[in-house]
Formats: structure tokens, sequence, C-alpha cells
């Protein structure tokens, strides 16, 4: 019988303790998201996002403008489908994700959005690169 109840006060404990993750503040974006740089031989420019924990990356609310403000093209693996509240279903990236764009222009313009797993979604942020420095320019300077 002792036993009993000390399995269920441990279940109990533990359904409590779980949804706490929901609760918890969320990140900086630039803590969330955190976007690195790398450029090819061939002019092909990576852009690598580390994920935190907890938090996904939309793959459909990627883009990427030049200087001159046209559109350009960028590759994206493909995600995983998440049904979310807010989008529907929809592709999202966990723990890491990237893009490319062939033969980058010297200024591209980044936007992207993601959420905290069952908390807040961060509206859309752009990110301005200047491929010749290979800097990322966030609302505190570059990266």
């Amino acid at each position: 019988m002792l036993r009993a109840s000390l399995l269920t006060l441990i279940w109990v404990l533990i359904a409590a303790i779980l949804p706490a993750r929901a609760f918890e503040a969320p990140l900086p974006m630039d803590d969330a998201f955190v976007p690195s740089i790398a450029k090819e031989k061939d002019g092909l420019l990576t852009i690598t996002w580390k994920i935190a924990d907890g938090y996904y990356l939309y793959r459909d609310y990627l883009s990427a403008k030049g200087g001159d403000d046209q559109p350009l093209a960028l590759q994206t693996d493909s995600g995983k489908i998440k049904h979310d509240p807010g989008f529907g279903k929809t592709e999202v990236y966990y723990g890491q994700a990237s893009a490319s764009i062939a033969k980058a222009p010297w200024q591209v313009r980044l936007t992207y959005q993601g959420c905290q797993e069952g908390g807040l979604c961060y509206p859309p942020t752009t990110r301005a690169i200047d491929v010749a420095a290979m800097t990322i320019e966030t609302p505190g300077g570059a990266v």
C-alpha cells in the first residue's frame, strides 16, 4: 500500500513538473535563433541557425532580398511537419536549420520567424548580412 502511494505521488509530481517548460520565460530572439554565415569558393552563401531546445524556426517564413530589394532564391532542406495552432500544417526546423544562396550579392537582407514550443511566437525579424565582411547585423551591432 505504501509503495502504491509513493508511486502515485511520484507520477503526480512528474505530471506537475512537465508542463512547467511552457511557462518558462522566453529567450531573447537572438538567443533562441543564432544565425551564422559561411561562403564557399563558388560564391554559395550558407546561413545556419542554431536553434535553442524548445524552439522551432518556420521554413515558410525564411526569405532573402539583395541590396536592390530583389528577392533571392533560398535553397533549404525539408523541415518537420508541425500542426501549428496559428499557421496550420507547416514545416519547421528544430535544433539547426540552414539555407543557401547561390552567387549571393554583397548585401543580403534575411528575414525569418520562429516560436517557443507551447509559448510565444516572435514577430518576423530581418538581419542585414554584409557578405564582403562576413558579418550579420543585429539590433545591437554586428555578429
